[in-house]
């Protein structure tokens, strides 16, 4: 704002110019809605299911990528597919799961979760020990996607609306800044990371 609207604004302050006023008011307006926006993109950012759920698009995109490829490109797609799974599960085995485990109405669900992701490792495991060419490779191809198609159906439809519901907002905004610093980081290639122990059985009473 230029000194001359500065001596304006502030004479429609003093009641001396309603004209100037307005001007100010919109330009306090248009700050303010930058700022709405800016925080809108950054919760967004943070926002642990809004991570999780793009993970989930962006492996869907490759699988469906892979299923087209052929050659060296098909191998540099499961490569690529590979590390995303991997950093994936590791993120949620890390930050989100745990939180989860610990209510009750979760916590059935969040053992199948685990399964599915030991599920997915050991076909991801025998794919990199297959030919790419052959029917075994093509038929894990397959049982990987149908595996994570139901572990995606449920995590969106089962677990993401109970943990909304039942999970402190501000757990969760920490659930999502931790991820969301993860991501941002240069590490090592996600399948080389240690995978968290294994959780032992719950008990049934």
């Amino acid at each position: 704002m230029s000194p001359w609207e500065k001596e304006h604004c502030s004479f429609s302050r003093r009641g001396h110019s309603r004209r100037y006023g307005t001007g100010c008011r919109m330009h306090t307006t248009e700050h303010r809605y930058k700022e709405e926006k800016m925080a809108r993109k950054q919760s967004s950012e943070t926002d642990v299911f809004q991570i999780l759920r793009t993970d989930h698009q962006e492996v869907t995109k490759l699988m469906d990528q892979l299923k087209q490829a052929g050659g060296q490109q098909k191998q540099q797609l499961f490569a690529q597919l590979q590390e995303e799974l991997n950093t994936h599960m590791n993120l949620e085995e890390r930050f989100f799961y745990p939180k989860l485990e610990e209510i009750e109405d979760l916590a059935d669900l969040v053992q199948d979760s685990y399964a599915d992701h030991d599920d997915i490792r050991q076909i991801l495991q025998q794919m990199n020990e297959q030919d790419f060419d052959s029917d075994e490779w093509q038929a894990n191809c397959e049982a990987l996607e149908d595996t994570k198609d139901d572990h995606v159906d449920v995590e969106e439809e089962e677990i993401f609306p109970q943990a909304m519901e039942l999970v402190d907002g501000n757990v969760l905004s920490q659930i999502g800044e931790q991820i969301a610093a993860e991501k941002g980081k240069t590490a090592e290639p996600a399948a080389a990371k240690p995978r968290p122990q294994k959780r032992p059985p719950r008990a049934h009473a």
